[in-house]
């Protein structure tokens, strides 16, 4: 055994409690990037250290782009004294942060401390590796992971919460002049825009007529999936954590990038971990093409197999070829994108994102690679799209967006209902034996659909039915693609409607 080296761990929440509390666009940055300035006010006084995750470097700390760049577990090789000023560090940041948010919202330095403290979460612990040092680093993740999932599923609150300090901060008006806007820009027109996301269409030097998506905001949340396989791919391979550490890095540099060309704005960044706010289109892309560029961009920074090419976003500034990492296991990204009206709720459109993350990661199975996005209306009325990314048929999905934004909103309305009142036939049509389906779903859309077909592109139509089928192949269920196809195509509709109903 190894006696004589230790790692500490540590852990911040409870960030999703008090995220799903705020109400603002501007309230629900702030709650993210909160928690992300604390860990780094912490962890900078351990950079020197060897951390196992994530990689801490001092260009991490000094950026100052307003994105949360620090994500909420940190596993490092700790040395004598290590946990003690660990302690100390922890007491000295709330008391500052305590004394900026009750300068901000006029209350007790005190009071509000002692909310923080019943509020607030940070586990952290010291540790010998439990197995021999050959095998230490391999089983410290998988080790200490377990010990935070244990940590972060107890949970404690204020016994007497007159109000919530911490998200009366977030929403207060002095928020633009607080300590936590001075720490995350160097320039403060980034955090302002925030508010104007949903119409950042306008900003194009184009002519652009109100449409019902100018009233939406996307939410899109993302994770890697499988990610221990890949980690003990690496360490099979005698290579280091952070290798991946170093591959993610890149990811994220090129995320930003991407993001910013597509008018949205990177929130929080932590690895895999992304959180944005979009607007639904901007210019000639909506956001199918944003999640693209960002799977893309995932898919070659990871994965070594994968080279970049002509029709990268970045062009040339883009970083996915420079300083490969060799991923034999490469993993894949499950995205949760939920679509609401600009004035619901912040908090509880970022929960939904959340929740459709996580089915986007159960949904598949082990294979998991999952889209799960859920348009929300105004009206109440919602729609929901899901689809596995590896589907051979996911790429039809995209060329169907492109192929029909601008188009009639009456004649894909009309489409759309007949293809739901048909769900039967056209199931009966998919699950016949010994014929040619391919056929036969052309003739029923021919023969059904004479009258109006000079309203619908032909080629438009044919892209429909290889779609049904394509989704029906990849999903062996018929229904599914039915429903896969509705739901693809009222987002479509949504997107190409003038006024929200």
């Amino acid at each position: 055994m190894n006696e004589k080296v230790q790692y500490i761990g540590i852990t911040f929440g409870p960030i999703t409690r008090v995220t799903g509390s705020v109400k603002s666009t501007k309230a629900l940055w702030a709650s993210s990037f909160f928690f992300s300035y604390l860990a780094r006010e912490i962890i900078k006084n351990f950079k020197k250290r060897e951390f196992i995750y994530p990689l801490v470097n001092d260009e991490l700390i000094d950026r100052r782009d307003g994105i949360g760049n620090f994500p909420d577990r940190y596993i490092f090789k700790s040395e004598p004294g290590d946990f003690n000023n660990l302690e100390e560090y922890i007491e000295e940041v709330i008391d500052k942060v305590s004394e900026g948010i009750a300068s901000n919202i006029k209350e007790s330095s005190e009071d509000v401390k002692v909310f923080l403290k019943n509020y607030i979460k940070i586990y952290a612990f010291e540790k010998k590796p439990s197995q021999p040092k050959e095998n230490e680093i391999m089983n410290i993740p998988k080790e200490f992971n377990k010990l935070f999932d244990l940590l972060e599923a107890q949970d404690y609150y204020n016994y007497e919460e007159k109000e919530n300090y911490l998200v009366r901060f977030f929403e207060d008006k002095k928020l633009y002049n607080s300590f936590l806007t001075d720490a995350a820009f160097n320039d403060k027109t980034y955090f302002t825009a925030l508010d104007n996301i949903a119409n950042a269409e306008y900003s194009l030097n184009t002519i652009v007529k109100p449409m019902a998506y100018h009233n939406y905001i996307v939410i899109i949340k993302s994770d890697g999936d499988n990610m221990t396989n890949t980690i003990k791919s690496l360490l099979d391979e005698g290579k280091s954590v952070q290798e991946l550490s170093k591959a993610l890095s890149e990811f994220g540099k090129n995320v930003s990038k991407i993001v910013e060309q597509y008018g949205a704005r990177l929130i929080f960044l932590g690895g895999d971990d992304v959180l944005i706010f979009a607007p639904v289109k901007y210019g000639t892309m909506t956001f199918f093409d944003l999640i693209q560029n960002i799977n893309l961009c995932f898919d070659r920074c990871l994965n070594s197999q994968i080279e970049c090419t002509d029709k990268c976003i970045l062009a040339d500034k883009c970083l996915c070829n420079s300083k490969k990492t060799e991923l034999s296991s490469a993993p894949t990204l499950s995205l949760g994108v939920a679509i609401a009206y600009y004035k619901h709720p912040m908090g509880e459109t970022l929960m939904m994102a959340d929740e459709l993350l996580t089915v986007a990661k159960k949904i598949f199975g082990p294979s998991k690679n999952g889209l799960v996005c859920q348009l929300q209306k105004h009206s109440g009325q919602t729609s929901i799209f899901s689809m596995n990314k590896g589907w051979n048929s996911y790429p039809k999905a995209l060329s169907l967006v492109k192929m029909f934004i601008g188009g009639s909103e009456k004649t894909l309305s009309s489409l759309t209902h007949w293809i739901t009142r048909n769900e039967q036939l056209l199931c009966l049509i998919l699950k016949e034996e010994n014929t040619n389906a391919n056929s036969r779903i052309k003739a029923y859309f021919d023969n059904s659909l004479d009258e109006d077909i000079h309203l619908i592109k032909s080629d438009f139509l044919t892209a429909i039915q290889e779609f049904i089928l394509s989704v029906y192949e990849d999903s062996q269920n018929a229904q599914t693609a039915i429903e896969i196809t509705v739901s693809l195509l009222r987002i479509i509709h949504f997107i190409n409607t003038k006024n929200d109903d």
